[in-house]
């Protein structure tokens, strides 16, 4: 990351201009910081800098043609992805099955609950991106990109969505921190979308173990769906962990399905 503390706006813009892909300001302390992708690098600007939210959008819209670059952008910009990065993220990496049950096994995951994410999941959220030129979507399409996500089917809503972007800390992030969990059903945390439905990810998961899996019929019994990846080992470890201990509380242990995505893998090695 660059720090380009001694450049005025104006110089600092007419420097990167044409290599900027997108900018995005938060407040500081003192002002506002600019950070910016700049040829697939990060430059930061301090100083007296506003961006209003219309820019913002415009931003957005004026490299819509690139669908895919926008969303990796949108992972880039959203929920402290540097300092995930920095403490966990495992962007090079592609996991084999046998990581796979390895990491079902030392979690104490029943196998018949044992899933994992095939590639027409993957391929369905980003086409959604592809198709969609509203700006005000782009919230939802990244949430349900994030590798770690937990999906409670909702009779009114279709579904209660939470992510790793929902939740606070850092070296242990905190998806209780507005009491969404202090019961059950829990209480969204931020407005939900509609642009997936929970039968979309019923679709599109396969079992690990077919031969265990019973009668188990995903759209009819409607399980809650836990989203996890070796991409992001710690903190799907705790939150495997946290969760299992809410659902043991709520008598839920069979209502919940365990599945593994490679999602951070695909966007950062195959678009």
């Amino acid at each position: 990351m660059a720090v380009i503390n001694e450049l005025s706006r104006a110089a600092f813009l007419d420097r990167f201009g044409a290599d900027i892909h997108f900018c995005l300001t938060q407040k500081i302390r003192r002002g506002n910081r600019l950070e910016c992708i700049v040829r697939g690098h990060m430059a930061v600007h301090k100083g007296n800098i506003s961006f209003t939210s219309a820019t913002f959008t415009n931003t957005i819209m004026t490299i819509g043609s690139k669908p895919l670059f926008v969303l990796l952008i949108l992972l880039l910009s959203s929920c402290q992805f540097s300092t995930r990065l920095l403490t966990g993220m495992n962007t090079k990496k592609q996991f084999e099955i046998e990581d796979v049950e390895k990491f079902y096994a030392r979690s104490g995951i029943p196998k018949s609950q044992a899933y994992i994410a095939n590639d027409t999941l993957f391929n369905l959220l980003v086409s959604r991106l592809e198709s969609s030129k509203d700006p005000s979507l782009y919230l939802d399409i990244k949430n349900h990109h994030q590798p770690i996500q937990i999906i409670f089917p909702d009779d009114n809503a279709d579904h209660i969505h939470y992510n790793n972007c929902s939740a606070r800390g850092i070296r242990k992030l905190d998806y209780n921190h507005v009491g969404s969990f202090n019961q059950y059903p829990p209480q969204p945390c931020f407005e939900q979308s509609s642009l997936y439905s929970i039968d979309e990810y019923y679709e599109n998961i396969v079992p690990v173990y077919p031969d265990l899996n019973g009668t188990l019929d995903l759209k009819k019994d409607r399980p809650i769906l836990v989203l996890w990846s070796l991409n992001m080992r710690r903190h799907s470890k705790d939150m495997l962990e946290y969760f299992q201990e809410y659902f043991a509380a709520h008598n839920l242990e069979d209502s919940v399905i365990y599945v593994h995505n490679s999602f951070v893998y695909k966007l950062f090695n195959e678009l």
